[in-house]
């Protein structure tokens, strides 16, 4: 994949792209969707979405943006082909580079996770990390701007902090489960070291 950024090795820059949120817009009548880079290569990338995958067919042509540690990716490709939620993209022009407006969100789906408010504890389930931010998946509807205490596996061992509930809504996938988002805080010295190197950390894909 060619990158057009002079003090950027391509390589290295294309890697801290997987596994990272991209978000789509459809050329043409600005549909959004949203997704996790799974595979860039020179001429395609591999981007599985969730439920917003329905509506894209081959030819449709999408401008995109991932955002990077240091920078927010920008291409505008075409879709080469849909397979469930997979699509492949195919490149025709250079990946731009661009300052970042957001943290990046990292993939990390499938961890246990507990949560502990004023006078429950609840198991849930991880779905991506950033760097003030924590996604989850759980059976119980969370109250937005309740402040809660949390501990989650990663790669990297156990991490606790703080957070406060940003949104808790139903999971399109499933009615009986809700999304939710934790702006995290409260990091010890050492849960805060790992919690850092998480951003960098290569996720493993689903």
């Amino acid at each position: 994949m060619s990158i057009t950024h002079e003090d950027v090795s391509a390589p290295y820059e294309a890697n801290l792209f997987v596994q990272r949120r991209a978000r789509l817009e459809r050329i043409g009548d600005m549909k959004p969707f949203t997704g996790w880079v799974e595979v860039i290569a020179d001429d395609h990338v591999r981007v599985r979405l969730g439920a917003s995958q329905e509506g894209l067919v081959p030819g449709d042509k999408l401008q995109v943006e991932v955002a990077g540690k240091r920078h927010m990716a920008s291409f505008v490709a075409e879709v080469k082909l849909v397979a469930g939620c997979t699509v492949e993209l195919g490149l025709s022009e250079p990946v731009e580079l661009l300052p970042r407006k957001e943290a990046p969100r990292v993939n990390m789906f499938g961890e246990r996770c507990r949560i502990t408010l004023a006078d429950a504890e609840i198991i849930a389930m991880s779905v991506d990390i950033s760097e003030y931010g924590l996604g989850l998946l759980l059976t119980i509807d969370l109250e937005p701007k309740t402040k809660v205490s949390f501990e989650v596996n990663t790669q990297l061992g156990s991490v606790r902090g703080l957070g406060k509930v940003l949104y808790s809504r139903a999971d399109p996938f499933n009615p009986n489960r809700f999304r939710a988002g934790l702006e995290v805080s409260g990091f010890s010295r050492v849960d805060q070291e790992r919690w850092n190197l998480l951003q960098d950390y290569e996720p493993s894909p689903w």
